[in-house]
This record gives structure tokens, C-alpha cells and sequence, in this order.
């Protein structure tokens, strides 16, 4: 099976792991048909990844299909009120169990042969599998063959699959993710709309260009209008997220162009008032896509559809009754479309970088970072190498603090 090594030398994993300012990024390589095809057995399958919301199956008996990088996953509301997740693969045939989403659903059933599976993912019914209206047969165990479950685990809206079963608890991952958002009274947030849309692009090109606000005056001009100062700053925990964010500043009387409500949309409690107006784009590595302001969040999902397109989903969510009140329908749609604007505003981007992979091959040309604007970028980038390594790298490369010393002294101890 390839690894790491067949796409990316140790000299260009050393250039990652340089200072901002020296780094080399991931080559071409590490965008095309064949590194997708390793992240699809090597980096997903070990990851928590987000792949859909709650909110989409809110019901006992709610299901929908989800597709991880093209691992087909059914995820399914439990009469418990639990999430439950399996591969999308009846035990019979191999058919595509759930091909759409259904509502209260009693049990799933193949839409081949008709094999049956309770919510908790059991086989329960095998019609005519010995013969007319005969159910079952000698020697065959209906026990043995339930649907493969997939590990499961929530945040907030966000439902998580872990592949393989073997990335660390998930309270464990996701806990410096709640540290760092732990200002944020996100339980009063209530899914209020989504938009759905893709781009012609490698999914980690997606997601590069989503966490650095480095091309905001060029990319997005209108969100700069009026804008005095942006107070910049990347955050990142190792294995678990990258953000940027910024607090814009603006003259006395002017505001920002491409938002024009009528009256403000009720915000969620903010410990530090300050953060209150601070927003936040950030990677729940590998693919989730969270923007946050202190009066709407987005839970996107930035999914590879193949190696080089990526679909977007974003779920947008307000305070309290904001979220479904008819009277704030408009300023709701206002923001979903404001985001959905900028989103398409990148996809020139996107096709822009996608079509020059080849000829950066070629050129065996290495980008580089912004050592101000996009050390999220490259931390982004360490995660897809230490996920496809399987270990912590940063934990690997460092020792303890008493060994380092030790080491120290020996590199200082005079030769005999």
C-alpha cells in the first residue's frame, strides 16, 4: 500500500515544519488523483470527521445518507434520541441501503432483496431467503450479519464519524476546541437555513483558502469597504482545528457594506465582551468548516466529491426563537446569502490553483505562507502529514522537557 514517503520526501516535511516565514507548503503532488486516494485510506478513515448535523434527522426513525470521501455512510436517529452511524452497505449484496434521506423510518430496508434492519443497525427480516414466504434457512445466522457500525460522537450540532475506530476518545480531541470557543454560549444557536454549492477543486484547496484572511482586500473587496483595521489572529490546537479571525474596525457611522439589516439579529452570550465582535473561520480538521459571530454560526462541511471537487454545505444557525421567527426571515436570508456570496467569490480561486498542479509538478515548485497571515494554513497542512503518519508528530519530535536538557548537555560536552 503507498504512504506518505511515495508523495512527499523527508527534505519537504522538514520545509513544512520550518518557521512560518521559511516553510515550504505540500507539493502539487499532495493535491492530485493519487494522494487522494491515500487520504482516502489513510487520513479519513483515522480522523473525527464532521459529516452532517443533527438538526437534519431530528426525529426517531430519521435517516440520510453521507458521503466521507467516498466511504458511504448512513447516519440514523435512534429511538433513544441517539445518533447512530453505519457503512451504507447492506450484508446481503452489497446494495446502497439508505439511497436517499427518509423520515420515521420503523426500520431500513434494502431496496434490493428487501433484507430489513432495525434502528439499531440488527438484521430483522430476510423475506423468502429459503424459499416463498419461508424467512429464514438452515445453517443461516441472521444475528451474525447487522449492519458494520462506525464510531459516532456529537459537538453541539455537528455529528463526527471516526472510520476506523482508533483516533483518541472524542471528548479527548475536541477538548482544546471547546477551550478555545469556551466564551461562547453556542447551546442557544437553532438551525435556521442551509445553502449547498462546490467547487472545481482539491478539497484541501477549499479549505486553505477558507482559513486565511490574507486575500480579503483582493478576493472579497466588499468586505473591506470602510474597514480602518482588521486586528488579525490565526489560533490552532495540534489534530483538532486552525482558525483565523479578525475584529474589523470601522469610522464613526460606517459599517460593513454587504450587510444592511434593518435591525440587529439577537447574539448569543459573550463572556468577553470584546470577542463579541470578533468572527471566526475555522477548520474542525479535516473538513468541517465553522464560521462564528457573536449573533450567527455556520456549520459547513467542505467534503471531497473525488480529488479535484469539493461540496459545500453550509448550516446556518441563530439565537433562540431568531431562528425560525417568520418576522426575521428576511434578515436570516440576507446573512445565508452573504456568505453563499463570498463562498462563490473563491471558486475563481480555487479552478485557479486546481489547473496549475500539473505544471507545479513539473516545475517541482513550492509555495510558500504569509509568516502573519497564514500559519493556520500550514498547520493545516501538518495535520493531513501527521494524520497520514497515524502518530503526534509534534509530540514525537519533542522530548520531555528533563530529556531535552539532558540532550542539551550532552551536545555541549567537550570531545575525548
Amino acid at each position: 500500500m503507498p504512504s506518505l514517503k511515495d508523495f512527499v520526501s523527508a527534505a519537504e516535511i522538514k520545509a513544512l515544519y520550518r518557521p512560518t516565514a521559511r516553510a515550504d507548503g505540500l507539493p502539487a503532488r499532495a493535491y492530485r488523483d493519487e494522494f487522494y486516494r491515500l487520504e482516502q485510506e489513510q487520513l479519513f478513515p483515522r480522523a473525527w470527521c464532521a459529516v452532517g448535523v443533527a438538526s437534519q434527522i431530528p426525529a426517531a426513525g430519521d435517516a440520510m445518507p453521507v458521503d466521507l470521501a467516498g466511504w458511504p455512510l448512513a447516519l440514523v436517529r435512534q429511538r433513544d434520541g441517539a445518533i447512530a452511524a453505519f457503512h451504507n452497505v447492506c450484508r446481503h449484496r452489497g446494495m446502497r441501503l439508505l439511497p436517499e434521506p427518509c423520515k420515521g423510518r420503523a426500520v431500513l430496508r434494502c431496496p434490493w432483496h428487501s433484507w430489513t434492519y432495525d434502528l439499531q443497525g440488527r438484521l430483522v427480516a430476510t423475506p423468502d431467503l429459503g424459499g416463498d414466504k419461508v424467512r429464514s434457512a438452515p445453517g443461516f445466522d441472521q444475528a451474525e450479519l447487522g449492519l458494520r457500525a462506525v464510531r459516532v460522537a456529537r459537538w453541539h450540532d455537528y455529528v463526527f464519524v471516526n472510520i476506523d475506530g482508533k483516533a483518541p476518545g472524542f471528548a479527548d480531541h475536541i477538548r482544546p476546541f471547546e477551550r478555545f470557543l469556551a466564551g461562547y454560549d453556542l447551546a442557544v444557536m437553532c438551525h435556521g437555513g442551509i445553502w449547498e454549492g462546490s467547487y472545481p477543486g482539491n478539497w484541501k484547496i477549499a479549505v486553505e483558502g477558507a482559513i486565511e484572511d490574507y486575500h480579503l482586500p483582493w478576493g472579497h473587496p466588499e468586505l473591506m469597504t470602510n474597514v480602518m483595521q482588521r486586528n488579525a489572529r490565526v489560533d490552532f490546537a495540534e489534530r483538532c482545528f486552525a482558525a483565523v479571525s479578525g475584529r474589523f474596525e470601522y469610522p464613526a457611522g460606517a459599517g460593513p457594506l454587504l450587510t444592511r439589516l434593518k435591525r440587529a439579529m439577537p447574539s448569543m452570550p459573550v463572556k468577553a465582551p470584546a470577542e463579541a465582535e470578533r468572527y471566526f473561520v475555522i477548520n474542525l480538521f479535516p473538513v468541517g468548516l465553522m464560521t462564528l459571530r457573536a449573533d450567527t454560526v455556520m456549520l459547513g462541511l467542505f467534503t471531497p466529491d473525488g480529488p479535484d471537487r469539493t461540496r459545500l454545505v453550509f448550516h446556518h444557525y441563530f439565537a433562540g426563537e431568531a431562528a425560525s421567527d417568520p418576522s426575521r426571515a428576511q434578515q436570516r436570508q440576507e446573512i445565508i446569502d452573504n456568505l453563499a456570496y463570498v463562498a462563490e467569490q473563491d471558486i475563481g480561486y480555487v479552478k485557479g490553483v486546481q489547473s496549475n498542479l500539473a505544471t507545479r509538478d513539473r516545475l517541482d515548485f513550492p509555495t510558500r505562507f504569509s509568516p502573519y497571515w497564514e500559519g493556520g494554513v500550514q498547520h493545516f497542512q501538518k495535520m493531513v502529514v501527521e494524520t497520514i503518519q497515524g502518530k503526534a508528530r509534534r509530540a514525537a519530535r519533542q522530548p520531555a522537557p528533563k530529556k531535552r536538557r539532558a540532550a542539551a548537555l550532552r551536545r555541549k560536552a567537550p570531545r575525548r
